[in-house]
């Protein structure tokens, strides 16, 4: 039998030690040909990922700018307020 491999800091059995929080995403797409300015009060965080090259890890503060045919995954910073329903017609 195989002997396992030690444990840092003399524990028993490996374990993973993690810090858990809710996480919040928000997708914000504009589907249209021309560019589209939200402005969405107390939402604040960071993209995640993007239509368009570039604009990974921008820092989003209560405006969110998807041009045409773009599309936004916002990680939301925990104290940061959710919409619902938000558009650009209002």
């Amino acid at each position: 039998m195989a002997k396992r491999p030690s444990s840092p800091r003399g524990m028993s059995d490996p374990a993973v030690h993690s810090r858990a929080r809710a996480v919040a995403i928000l997708v914000a797409l504009n589907l249209g040909s021309s560019p589209t300015d939200l402005a969405v009060a107390g939402v604040r965080g960071n993209v995640l990922l993007a239509c368009r090259a570039g604009r990974e890890s921008e820092r989003i503060e209560g405006r969110i700018g998807p041009g045409p045919a773009d599309g936004l995954v916002i990680d939301l910073a925990p104290d940061s307020q959710v919409p619902v329903g938000t558009s650009a017609d209002g």
